[in-house]
């Protein structure tokens, strides 16, 4: 049986580079996003100016385990008695503080629209945001690195590898993702020199030959890189 040939995008993309991406870009994202809050934290502590507002409102929200706490609050800008402000808060200042209670605001003359009352967060989410973006860029570039050199080593599999025979042993029950209605299976080999291998993880158990037939599979003879059945990489 002959099968389509894959490239290294494909084999890459198949093999969980998607997720590698999406690290890069939520980095990304972040980045940018942080961006704004990093030159607020910074602009604040340079050039902010300290006046006493009052608390308007407080608001918590649950995210999954976790909470969430924000307060509404009004100033005294240069032009404005009652300028508005919301904030994002620790859960010790939310818990230190009541609707009415007079605290000290933090705000940009120049712009009274960046203001903070848990003075100096501003500053600290940039900086933890920064940390978050260098996490995730670190882990996507990793993962991608590690996904394409895995996806060519396949391919050299596949062109320059000793092809074998094999005998499919037994389809392995992979765990079930929370994405898949059932239960992945994959392909478990024999070959004729003893060693042995699994497929990537299949949804359809239909799609795999049965126990007992034999199989074509690619084996590295230095043994570096695990064998790679033919199916999964095309055929030569």
């Amino acid at each position: 049986m002959t099968y389509k040939k894959r490239s290294v995008v494909a084999i890459f993309w198949r093999s969980g580079g998607w997720i590698a991406l999406l690290l890069i870009a939520a980095g990304i994202g972040i980045g940018l996003f942080n961006v704004t809050s990093r030159q607020a934290g910074s602009l604040l502590a340079s050039e902010g100016q300290e006046v006493l507002g009052e608390i308007t409102n407080k608001a918590r929200s649950r995210n999954g385990k976790s909470y969430s706490y924000r307060v509404s609050y009004y100033f005294p800008a240069r032009n404005d008695p009652y300028s508005p402000g919301l904030q994002d808060v620790t859960a010790s200042f939310y818990d230190g503080v009541e609707v009415g209670d007079e605290v000290p605001v933090r705000y940009l003359p120049s712009d009274p629209t960046i203001s903070e009352v848990d003075v100096g967060r501003t500053a600290t989410m940039g900086w933890r945001g920064l940390a978050l973006t260098i996490g995730l860029l670190t882990a996507g570039i990793g993962a991608c690195g590690f996904l394409l050199g895995r996806s060519r080593a396949l391919i050299g599999l596949r062109e320059h590898g000793e092809m074998r025979e094999a005998t499919v042993t037994s389809h392995a029950v992979d765990p079930k993702r929370k994405d898949s209605a059932k239960d992945q299976m994959r392909l478990v080999w024999t070959d004729a020199q003893g060693g042995t291998g699994r497929s990537r993880p299949y949804d359809n158990a239909d799609k795999l030959p049965p126990v007992g037939d034999t199989i074509t599979v690619f084996a590295d003879p230095t043994g570096k890189f695990d064998a790679v059945w033919e199916a999964d990489v095309g055929s030569r």
